[in-house]
């Protein structure tokens, strides 16, 4: 592999139950631009877990009528849940459920501020995840 298609990267792999963060080592990893100006960025297994990070899409997707539902905000409530309502056909299959959620959250950034809030107030429930597995 070419040097200009690696890079080294901070990643934030382990986490602290003392500090309750997650604690950052350094890696050379491939690194290739595309042409569009993302990026690809190849991970090795070691530093992977096998479970799903705590903050992730999938859970996202599967909290998102109890996160819109639990904005104090009605008026943003409403609009968000008429929003989600109006982009699902009369009978939804589940990728129209999933590709409505991702158009609901791209009009309304809030719901994922909102999520990652709730997360960070239940980051206790993180950190006893990890003890059990380590």
């Amino acid at each position: 592999m070419r040097e200009d298609q690696r890079k080294e990267f901070s990643v934030r792999c382990k986490f602290n139950n003392e500090l309750m963060a997650w604690l950052p080592r350094s890696f050379v990893l491939p690194y290739f631009y595309l042409e569009n100006g993302d990026y690809i960025l190849l991970t090795p297994l070691d530093i992977l877990t096998k479970d799903e990070a705590f903050i992730c899409h999938s859970d996202l997707r599967s909290q998102f009528r109890r996160i819109t539902n639990a904005l104090e905000n009605s008026s943003l409530r409403d609009a968000i849940n008429h929003y989600f309502q109006k982009r699902l056909p009369k009978q939804p299959k589940q990728k129209d459920i999933e590709r409505a959620i991702g158009e609901t959250i791209k009009e309304y950034p809030e719901i994922l501020d909102y999520y990652i809030k709730h997360k960070e107030n239940t980051k206790d429930k993180a950190a006893k995840i990890s003890a059990e597995k380590n």
